[in-house]
């Protein structure tokens, strides 16, 4: 997660409630808050849950998370409990999310939606972020839009909560590695398309010429980047 401020965490190692072997009385507590909380809509259900982690684990310092989450015995134990009820990405989400509202102006933030501020936990800089929510906000931006922006801007993309999110090109060409591979299981022959009659086949070689197209302009962007001094 990116820190708010530089302040410096004082946090005494195993100070804090559950850190150094887990805590299950504690464990439980907070179980049960979470899911109170995932029954809440949206941004809503996030703060609540990451308020819950925060309030019970680390004192309601995000410092103290920052500092001892990795070896937190109890938080780790959270993030992989069967009866979480969400994927460990989901609750770093929603940790780095609550995080996040401490450098956008509360009505500001209140008022986009979760998938937009996830977009915005990829961007660094304050000023950046700030003029993101602000224009998403202004001009009532879709998630899709919102992203198209941030790829294009030219701010610092930095590591998300968790493993970093997948650009959408490397998740397109696996799934289109699948694809192809269903698509070649078998020889093309005309038992295999028996079903189909001459425009049904004339139909997909049109689809294949289309999507050969894209497929030369994703290249010809790769390579370009690929080149890029």
């Amino acid at each position: 997660m990116s820190a708010v401020n530089d302040i410096l965490d004082t946090t005494v190692i195993g100070s804090l409630p559950g850190e150094t072997t887990v805590d299950q009385d504690l464990l439980a507590g907070v179980l049960q808050e979470v899911a109170v909380a995932t029954a809440r809509p949206g941004l809503e259900g996030a703060l609540a849950i990451a308020e819950a982690v925060l309030d019970r684990l680390f004192g309601g310092d995000v410092r103290s998370f920052r500092a001892t989450s990795r070896s937190h015995e109890t938080f780790r134990a959270l993030q992989t409990h069967p009866d979480l009820g969400m994927s460990k990405s989901a609750l770093w989400y929603a940790l780095a999310v609550h995080e996040q509202l401490g450098v956008l102006p509360r009505p500001l933030a209140m008022a986009l939606p979760l998938s937009h501020h996830k977009v915005l936990l990829t961007v660094e800089g304050t000023a950046e972020k700030l003029a993101l929510a602000r224009r998403a906000h202004r001009e009532n931006l879709s998630r899709r839009d919102l992203e198209r922006i941030v790829r294009k801007a030219p701010a610092t993309v930095v590591r998300g909560p968790g493993r970093p999110p997948m650009p959408a090109v490397v998740k397109g060409l696996r799934l289109l590695q699948q694809a192809l591979s269903l698509a070649t299981s078998e020889p093309v022959s005309a038992r295999a398309l028996r079903h189909l009659d001459r425009d049904g086949v004339s139909g997909l070689l049109r689809q294949l010429d289309r999507q050969r197209s894209t497929l030369d302009r994703l290249r010809s962007d790769l390579e370009h980047l690929a080149t890029e001094e």
